[in-house]
């Protein structure tokens, strides 16, 4: 059975301060020239699908840190985090204070929750001596590995159990497999299909790495230029399978093999229901990096499934803010990111990035003083929600930035202080980046315009040939709507009001006229599933099963 979807179609443009009351959820989809294209549903984007608190399930084993204010946590955090783990889960406690520390700390097992009294009462203080092992993506406290661990290869390495046996169109939840005999409800499954050469042509003229079947040990480049989707099985039919979400971009066989995986029989496997909440890091500056530049990032998630961070606030980051890589089902919310040591190229001064990861939610986040606020990049990367967040004077806009994502919403996104949106084709640039967005929409954009600034409240749309875009609602957003034609040529195209017109593939309605409705398009489609609204922590732990 196909899943529901919220469609879009009959909006009006409307007053700032009163939006639209027409009917606005239709069984019509966005108009597009090559055909209709239907949005994908947001609402199973981040933590347990978006409805349950964030934490559910934590066991009520708890590990009171009991440290002197101005001491080193590094070693007593680790150890702690290592005590619940092995109690099966549990709760790490840091009190109210100021800490030092100076070595990264790690999670590696399922049910455990770092938790501080609160980013306002909580603060860690990271020394200019810090320096990871690994300069890249190491997190100062990181999710789903410790240091030296490795948690990236759960699709990679996981065993083909069958084949898809037909095209999955976008929206689809039942697969039709050559056979189910190692398929049961309730199992985790990857449905994956690697880039193609005629795709790797078409989308990058060639400079993305592409292979045929699903061949075992892939390179790392292989590895993440791949369509990816984690999914848990509803039901197994004779000769389908229905999954719990819709796959967000169409698949055929066709094309090249469409394997489904079993990431837990994988090495390594995933680690769930994991988090980070109420804590504030401060860096100090460092120049500790490859050619003197700062090493660091404050938080990292990595190969980690139903996770959260949350109440969170981070100041001068070396490197990067949030990490989420090759991870799924994650719930970022409630944290801010001030202030980066370098903001020049090769990877430095990013605030919220998602990279390789599906179905996150990024939601009421604050980025300031940055050089790029918010980012997606891969083509691993699909289904990821930006709701409420705002960017401010950040040097660069938010984007994506390498390989197609498919399926971002920017919802509610505000941009002040000069930053901008950036979602197209970035050619040779960025070590042969190219296409960067398959499929997405910049719903009820909102900001300033920055007097002097060309970037101010620019929003600027380019999805690759095969895929399409929709930007919907701007206020004021004077300074810059622009598309790119649809041969994706460097040609830009200002957009003038509208209430509504295409050019290409993007489609866009009501710019520069105010909100459309709904505000938020995340939001109306979680509450049509029955959720009422973005989630907060758990308010209690699970009771330890005596023994």
């Amino acid at each position: 059975m196909r899943a529901p979807a919220l469609l879009l179609a009959g909006l009006v443009a409307g007053a700032t301060q009163a939006a639209p009351t027409a009917q606005v959820w239709t069984d019509q989809a966005i108009p597009l020239a090559d055909g209709p294209r239907h949005l994908p549903d947001w609402s199973y984007a981040g933590y347990r699908q978006g409805i349950a608190p964030l934490g559910t399930g934590i066991l009520c084993n708890t590990a009171q840190m009991q440290v002197e204010p101005g001491t080193d946590i590094s070693a007593p955090l680790q150890a702690a985090i290592d005590l619940v783990a092995e109690a099966g889960g549990g709760t790490v406690r840091l009190p109210a204070g100021r800490f030092l520390i100076t070595a990264p700390v790690g999670v590696e097992a399922s049910g455990v929750h770092i938790r501080g009294a609160g980013s306002d009462k909580t603060l860690l203080e990271v020394s200019s001596s810090y320096a990871p092992d690994d300069v890249w993506d190491q997190g100062l406290l990181a999710l789903g590995r410790k240091p030296g661990g490795w948690r990236r290869g759960w699709w990679q390495h996981a065993p083909v159990i069958t084949t898809a046996t037909a095209s999955l169109p976008a929206g689809t939840t039942r697969v039709p497999v050559a056979d189910t005999d190692q398929l049961k409800a309730g199992q985790w499954v990857v449905i994956a299909q690697h880039l193609w050469p005629e795709a790797s042509q078409r989308w990058s003229k060639g400079a993305w790495p592409a292979r045929r079947g699903w061949p075992d040990g892939a390179s790392v480049q292989s590895r993440e230029f791949a369509f990816v989707y984690l999914r848990q099985v509803s039901r197994v039919g004779e000769s389908t399978i229905v999954l719990d979400a819709p796959l967000p971009w169409p698949l055929d066989p066709a094309n090249n093999t469409v394997a489904v995986l079993a990431p837990d029989d994988s090495a390594p496997r995933m680690v769930d229901n994991v988090g980070i909440s109420g804590l504030r890091i401060r860096f100090a500056d460092n120049n500790n990096g490859p050619g003197k530049r700062p090493l660091g990032t404050a938080i990292s998630l990595e190969g980690v499934r139903n996770a959260w961070v949350h109440d969170v606030a981070i100041e001068n980051l070396p490197r990067l803010g949030v990490l989420v890589t090759h991870s799924a089902r994650v719930t970022v919310t409630n944290s801010r990111i001030v202030g980066a040591q370098d903001l020049g190229e090769g990877g430095w001064g990013y605030g919220f990035h998602v990279h390789s990861s599906q179905d996150v939610l990024v939601a009421g986040n604050h980025a300031a003083q940055l050089r790029h606020g918010y980012m997606v990049q891969k083509m691993t990367s699909s289904r990821i929600a930006f709701h409420a967040n705002n960017s401010h004077a950040n040097s660069l806009p938010d984007d994506t930035h390498y390989g197609p994502a498919q399926a971002i919403l920017w919802d509610r996104h505000t941009l002040t202080g000069g930053t901008s949106i950036h979602l197209f084709n970035r050619g040779p640039l960025s070590n042969n980046a190219h296409e960067t967005l398959a499929s997405g929409i910049v719903w009820n954009l909102l900001g300033d315009d920055a007097p002097g600034k060309w970037l101010a409240t620019h929003a600027y749309l380019g999805p690759m040939p095969d895929g399409w875009a929709a930007l919907v609602g701007s206020v004021p957003a004077k300074q810059g709507l622009a598309v790119r034609g649809p041969q994706q040529n460097q040609q830009r195209q200002r957009l003038a009001p509208a209430k509504r017109g295409q050019t290409g593939n993007v489609w866009f309605e009501a710019l520069q006229q105010g909100e459309v409705a709904p505000a938020s398009l995340y939001l109306a489609q979680l509450q049509a599933r029955g959720s009422g609204g973005v989630p907060g922590m758990a308010t209690a732990c699970t009771p330890v099963e005596p023994d």
